[in-house]
């Protein structure tokens, strides 16, 4: 496995990521595979693993945890995705983004994707949608920057810096 620094964070992370979408009973996954396929996926040196609550209502993230914890030996990080509060996919200009992410809705959902895996913090927590007319906006700011304080999660979206550093 070959390995990449992740952005600005200095961490070293395989070129390879496991996106984790198909599992959490999906049509035709299985645990068993999937907890088959993480384990080796671990031996063969993969150590970045993506997954959303919105990936069976926070499953594969529970199957994340339990990979975690039968390797205390690795270092595995974690991407997780918070759900739009509309489940709506994908986001669209008209919706605002009260409709999406309002701060309470990004506590509540990170908090929820935080014991799935029952593990602090999440190394990256990404929106599951985005539209960047939200971008200035401070609600969502102050929520990302109050959960990285508490140290629930560390790094947020694709910056790969924490907030107002």
């Amino acid at each position: 496995m070959q390995y990449r620094t992740f952005g600005r964070t200095g961490r070293k992370v395989s070129e390879i990521g496991y996106g984790m979408w198909g599992m959490a009973g999906w049509t035709g996954s299985d645990d068993t595979e999937s907890t088959a396929s993480l384990d080796l996926s671990v031996e063969l040196g993969c150590n970045f693993f993506d997954t959303a609550w919105a990936y069976g209502n926070g499953k594969s993230e529970q199957l994340l945890g339990e990979l975690v914890r039968r390797h205390p030996d690795k270092k595995i990080y974690v991407a997780s995705k918070i759900p739009a509060k509309n489940f709506i996919w994908p986001a669209k200009p008209e919706y605002c983004l009260e409709d999406c992410y309002p701060a309470s809705h990004i506590v509540e959902y990170t908090e929820r994707s935080l014991k799935n895996p029952g593990m602090e913090p999440i190394d990256l927590m990404q929106f599951h949608v985005w539209d960047d007319g939200w971008a200035d906006r401070h609600e969502w700011k102050e929520a990302v920057l109050k959960l990285q304080k508490e140290g629930k999660i560390d790094r947020m979206g694709n910056q790969c810096k924490p907030l107002g550093a």
